[in-house]
């Protein structure tokens, strides 16, 4: 069956219990999850390593390298929550129907060249409230591992929410969608969920957020090599 009785479960709102009901983006993603999960082995070799450390409820900031416009639904589909996406507003404003889905879907515009008050408000609110949220560090698509300079954004949330962040590390969709290769073609991909960064163990350092990014970079590095150096 498509659906199975953990989803069915897990769409129904049980107000008398005082489950909180969910959002329309949410519901959505967990109806879409068998078909897409499908339609990915169809157009990829896609392996998941780690999904034990993504916990199934709770507060967590999923934070994945970044080269492929394929990321994000690779990412929902390997860490198998509903999870909200930090992304730029610039990418908004030029097709309506993708503007209607991520808006659908609860994604949150973030400002590069303002500050990003509202958006940070609404990601504390939704980590606050239990939700799982995702942030590209590098800030947009790079071309390989070390190109960009991490932005600091997923460890300041860390910080004030006290949510683990998780890091997530993709190999293979440099080879669709990506700056290299922008049209779609069938690639393998592997996913290694790592061990949670727990952001509580660097309040006491000197800078917390950078040595908090710092061991995120220590942890995707130890995957996909050292930094600054583009991949053969």
């Amino acid at each position: 069956a498509l659906l199975d009785a953990k989803t069915v479960g897990w769409v129904r709102c049980r107000r008398e219990s005082g489950v909180t009901r969910r959002s329309g983006g949410e519901i959505s993603t967990r109806l879409l999850h068998p078909p897409v999960a499908v339609a990915a082995r169809l157009l990829t070799d896609l392996e998941v390593v780690g999904r034990e450390h993504v916990p199934e409820s709770g507060p967590v900031i999923l934070v994945p390298n970044h080269v492929s416009l394929l990321d994000p639904p690779i990412v929902i589909l390997a860490a198998h929550r509903y999870t909200r996406f930090l992304a730029l507003d610039e990418l908004f404003g030029r097709n309506r129907t993708f503007d209607a889905a991520t808006k659908h879907f609860g994604t949150i515009p973030m400002s590069r060249v303002h500050p990003p008050l509202s958006a940070m408000k609404t990601s504390l609110e939704h980590l606050r409230a239990g939700g799982a949220l995702a942030i590209f560090p590098e800030g947009r698509r790079v071309a390989y591992w070390g190109e960009s300079t991490s932005k600091r954004g997923a460890a300041w949330l860390g910080i004030a929410t006290g949510a683990p962040l998780v890091p997530i590390v993709i190999e293979g969709t440099e080879g669709t969608l990506s700056l290299a290769h922008p049209r779609v073609r069938r690639v393998s991909i592997r996913v290694t969920i790592r061990e949670a960064i727990d952001p509580d163990a660097f309040v006491s350092c000197v800078a917390p957020t950078l040595a908090i990014m710092g061991a995120w970079e220590r942890s995707v590095s130890e995957i996909l090599g050292e930094r600054n150096s583009p991949q053969p």
